[in-house]
């Protein structure tokens, strides 16, 4: 009676063992299997995004319009950086550089400042005076080294634009004038909804033009000459 019981514990164990090890096996092939779709997915999505910028990097694109130029960009820094990031990216940008905004997050939140950088790339702006970090810097050639206090990049939602008439933070809107004129105006809640105006700031050129002729320019004597006229046939094709 005790050898038949323990054959039957003994066919037990034997049987739970049998199950386990198919059971991992299952395992294994789903693994594999979700490795492999992945795999898939990811070539797929890097051939069809080299694909289509192959497709769009034809010389005639530049001569179609700008928004099709931003697509090709775009599209170029997907392949740089992924899609996944690029996704994340702002398209439309509402802040630029100058604007009175307030912090609404962080350790300088209810602080006030102007926006001295816009970070596209990043979807970060520098607020002026804000935000400071203490900066390790080497000495090298020109620039003398040691701990600087700089200002570093806020991400853009952490920042809205000051209403011009109740000095809260508000969100921005677009809106047409009637002169056919797109101008920013304040929406939400508790805003004014007045015109936000565009920093002067903007009116003056990062890099300012170059005041003399290079060795690339073209003589403005050339650019004035007359080359074509009409009524005399002057600079027509012999037809």
């Amino acid at each position: 009676m005790v050898c038949w019981k323990g054959g039957i514990v003994q066919l037990i164990i034997e049987f739970a063992a049998i199950i386990v090890t198919l059971s991992n096996v299952v395992l294994l092939l789903d693994f594999s299997d979700l490795a492999e779709r992945d795999y898939k997915k990811r070539n797929e999505n890097q051939r069809l995004t080299v694909t289509s910028i192959h497709s769009l990097a034809d010389p005639a694109l530049y001569q179609k319009s700008l928004s099709q130029a931003r697509a090709h960009a775009l599209l170029q820094f997907e392949f740089e950086m992924g899609w996944k990031a690029a996704q994340k990216l702002i398209r439309h940008w509402k802040i630029v550089r100058g604007d009175n905004v307030m912090i609404i997050r962080g350790k300088d939140k209810g602080e006030t400042g102007l926006i001295k950088r816009v970070i596209r790339s990043q979807n970060r702006v520098i607020v002026e005076g804000k935000n400071l970090v203490k900066k390790h810097i080497k000495q090298g050639q020109g620039h003398e080294g040691g701990i600087f206090t700089v200002e570093a990049p806020l991400h853009a939602s952490n920042v809205q634009i000051v209403d011009p008439v109740t000095g809260k933070p508000c969100k921005v809107g677009t809106r047409y004038l009637e002169d056919g004129s797109k101008v920013r105006v304040s929406r939400g809640l508790g805003a004014s909804g007045s015109i936000i105006p565009r920093p002067e700031i903007l009116k003056i050129r990062t890099t300012p033009r170059p005041t003399v002729a290079g060795p690339k320019d073209t003589p403005m004597d050339l650019v004035l000459e007359k080359t074509y006229d009409p009524k005399t046939g002057m600079g027509m094709p012999g037809l």
